[in-house]
């Protein structure tokens, strides 16, 4: 039995173990962003407010928080890209932890992703959290590295463009195995975010605390075209900020990132790589060979 399907049968039983303090209702981010952001600093995560709003933007999001005592307590963002549900930020206020937040929050998420169609379920986790994960039926697969490179002038190098939409979205879907239009269209859109180009290859730079940039959704059918749009980028932001990428352990991007000075940052070292968890119908999305980074996140 799937790990969706044996957590729908036993949650009434585990709600009875649940103090009654505990109200998990739907995530409003014009109500809630204050708060959120005040456990993303805590825990020392890089995302910002337009993270958040990509997830929101999905049709399937079934982003909640939960509050004690009407006190701010936690949240869990999730989404879905077709049929399967990507569970995302799982953040709890420490003065709640072992108070009986968690479960009934990630039943709330689970529930709410069930009743959208989602027959799977991805996540990604570091050595630190992979355990419940792996306790509670998920499968490990393809791994990714952190990848930092600090704020240093770089030699001049090839001209980027500004990438098309339309490319992007159909790479993406080659790439990733469906359609998701309000996933690459908000990024495509997002003034917030870089989207640039190099011959047939592509990425998305996020934006990250610090001022820095994310290299995400590298989009690259010919391996050989992510030389020239790594150098373009880091020739081009470098100097403004630091640049990280979630790499595919021991890829072809992973190599370019570290010829280039890209190293694992000494934090990542011990709970790293990031691995992806699957469980239940997830087919056929993200098993592309030609996936370079996190599609996910």
């Amino acid at each position: 039995m799937s790990l969706l399907l044996k957590f729908m049968t036993t949650v009434e039983k585990f709600r009875a173990l649940v103090p009654g303090a505990v109200e998990c209702v739907p995530m409003d981010l014009e109500r809630d962003w204050e708060d959120v952001n005040r456990l993303l600093r805590l825990e020392e995560w890089p995302f910002v407010r337009s993270d958040l709003d990509l997830g929101d933007a999905q049709p399937g999001e079934t982003s909640y928080i939960a509050r004690v005592d009407g006190k701010f307590a936690a949240f869990f963002t999730s989404f879905m890209f077709g049929h399967i549900g990507y569970l995302d930020m799982f953040v709890i206020d420490p003065a709640f932890r072992g108070n009986g937040v968690a479960r009934p929050l990630y039943f709330k998420v689970i529930e709410a992703l069930q009743s959208r169609g989602a027959t799977g379920l991805v996540c990604h986790t570091t050595n630190d959290s992979a355990r419940l994960v792996k306790i509670l039926g998920f499968n490990p697969g393809r791994k990714f590295t952190l990848r930092e490179r600090l704020a240093m002038s770089a030699p001049p190098g090839p001209e980027l463009s500004k990438g098309d939409p339309d490319r992007f979205m159909s790479l993406d879907r080659s790439i990733f195995g469906i359609d998701r239009p309000h996933w690459t269209g908000f990024l495509a859109a997002d003034t917030r975010v870089d989207l640039v180009a190099h011959g047939d290859a592509m990425a998305a730079l996020r934006p990250r605390v610090g001022g820095g940039y994310s290299l995400d959704h590298f989009l690259a059918p010919n391996p050989a075209d992510l030389v020239p749009l790594v150098d373009g980028i880091v020739a081009k932001y470098g100097a403004n900020g630091p640049l990280t990428a979630f790499a595919a352990t021991d890829g072809v991007l992973e190599g370019v990132l570290a010829e280039r000075g890209f190293a694992v940052p000494e934090f990542f070292v011990p709970i790293g790589p990031l691995v992806e968890w699957r469980d239940g119908n997830t087919e056929p999305v993200g098993r592309s060979e030609h996936i370079h980074t996190v599609l996910w996140l």
